[in-house]
């Protein structure tokens, strides 16, 4: 009788079911084989197993190259996602001016943490598995996606925002100097001068607080956040609304906000409703305590990150068309 060729036997008789596994769905993108013990000597047994399990595994394979996101459309998602990044950093540079030196650090340093992701000396870039399960849930709402394919746009969301950061260094730069001797106006008439049409936020009005309401209800019917992220998203969420007011109009919020955001943070103290130092106390009185604990650079990252990823998902599912927030967090 002939033994078909998924199907082996060892040197002690004993059967193995074998099935090779397509390079695509292995998390290091590499050719390999499923091998299982039938744990039998007995060839009818065998033979009728692994026909079996040679149709479960067609079908389970078939599947999965069927319904996951190709590499390429992972890539769209990502370029899609940081070109309408991009180009809503620029057209703030264009209205406000060149970036601040901290941003300048900030976009230096995001650069590099994710090239050492990339290159494995680093295991993570914080913000970018939130920002990877977001685009997921946008992309595939009703898709069950699994932990290749998270991965797979987890990396190449890193990947963007490294582009992102130098695109945007590249252009600030190009406002160094002036070139003199190649100009487009024209030399005819000065009253010729095009002048750009002013950026124009949403007509209509949404506040902070109902952003962030509906910003979370999307992440809780995609199943985004664990207990303990939903319970710090929160204090991230309640902390940016006492800052700044929660029916502050979302459009309305300007680098002077984000930057007066930014210093809070850096003397916000660590457990502020536990400890009996902070508890109770407003937030004029906890910036002004001596001697408390306060937030690591880590900790501060997080708050921004969630206050980016929030700005993002507003800009793309257009609660404002332009805000002068987006891009001044991390996402």
């Amino acid at each position: 009788m002939v033994i078909p060729g998924y199907l082996n036997r060892s040197r002690h008789g004993i059967f193995y079911f074998r099935w090779p596994f397509p390079k695509q769905l292995h998390p290091q993108r590499q050719s390999s084989t499923i091998k299982v013990s039938l744990n039998t000597r007995d060839l009818q047994f065998a033979l009728s197993w692994s026909m079996d399990l040679r149709y479960e595994a067609k079908k389970v394979l078939h599947f999965g190259l069927r319904h996951r996101m190709t590499y390429e459309e992972i890539r769209k998602l990502i370029k899609q996602h940081f070109t309408q990044l991009l180009d809503s950093k620029l057209k703030n540079i264009a209205v406000q001016g060149r970036l601040s030196s901290d941003v300048v650090v900030s976009l230096e340093n995001g650069a590099e943490f994710a090239q050492q992701m990339l290159d494995g000396s680093t295991d993570d870039l914080i913000g970018s598995a939130d920002a990877a399960r977001d685009m997921l849930a946008v992309a595939r709402p009703d898709a069950k996606v699994d932990e290749v394919e998270f991965d797979t746009v987890r990396r190449e969301y890193v990947r963007g925002y490294r582009e992102y950061c130098k695109e945007v260094l590249a252009h600030d730069q190009t406002y160094e100097t002036y070139e003199l001797r190649k100009t487009d106006i024209p030399q005819n008439s000065a009253s010729e001068i095009v002048v750009p049409k002013p950026i124009l936020h949403s007509t209509s009005t949404v506040s902070l607080a109902d952003v962030i309401k509906n910003y979370s209800e999307e992440a809780e019917v995609g199943a985004q956040w664990a207990e303990r992220t939903k319970l710090e998203k929160r204090g991230h969420f309640d902390l940016i609304c006492e800052v700044l007011g929660s029916t502050k109009d979302l459009s309305a919020i300007t680098l002077s906000d984000a930057q007066a955001l930014k210093k809070v943070l850096l003397k916000y103290p660590t457990n502020r409703h536990k400890n009996p130092k902070t508890r109770g106390r407003s937030l004029s009185e906890l910036l002004e305590l001596k001697g408390v604990e306060t937030l690591n650079v880590q900790t501060i990252n997080k708050y921004l990150q969630t206050y980016g990823t929030m700005f993002e998902w507003a800009l793309r599912n257009g609660y404002v068309s332009y805000s002068p927030s987006v891009g001044q967090f991390p996402a």
